[in-house]
């Protein structure tokens, strides 16, 4: 799965969710690390930053590297995070998908455990072909009550 790929299923779920979520992709050239979503889910926004890979290491020791996570973006997501925002990271690894709420520092840098012991929320698209992505807007929406 792409990144855009990504971003569409989370789309086609938020429409589906009707007028309490709002979803935009966001292309910002003007601030260096900006997220690639905009979200609001029934009064609570934040942002959301989308990354993939196409398959985790063959050896399950192995760093997993995150293809074009940049550092601007992981100081961005830092800073909106020590701020107080409402941001994420969600990642797909093969079937997997992990969202990251807090924890970037993992982010490229663990090895799959780690990343799953880090990761705020995952769940697998073998099990669920769009399923994930309404589990992911409830997961959102959830992070208000986290703060």
């Amino acid at each position: 799965m792409t990144e855009q790929e990504l971003w569409r299923c989370i789309e086609r779920a938020a429409w589906a969710a009707g007028p309490g979520v709002h979803i935009v992709r966001v292309e910002n050239s003007l601030e260096w690390g900006f997220p690639d979503l905009d979200f609001c889910i029934a009064g609570y926004a934040g942002k959301l930053e989308l990354k993939a890979n196409r398959a985790w290491p063959k050896n399950p020791d192995a760093i997993v590297p995150c293809r074009g996570f940049t550092p601007q973006q992981r100081l961005w997501l830092a800073r909106r995070v020590i701020a107080g925002g409402a941001v994420g990271l969600l990642w797909v690894v093969g079937w997997d998908i992990l969202l990251f709420t807090e924890d970037f520092g993992c982010i490229g840098t663990s090895t799959r455990d780690a990343l799953y012991q880090s990761a705020a929320w995952s769940a697998s698209r073998r099990r669920s072909k769009q399923g994930w992505a309404y589990q992911l807007l409830d997961v959102l929406s959830d992070m208000r009550e986290a703060k």
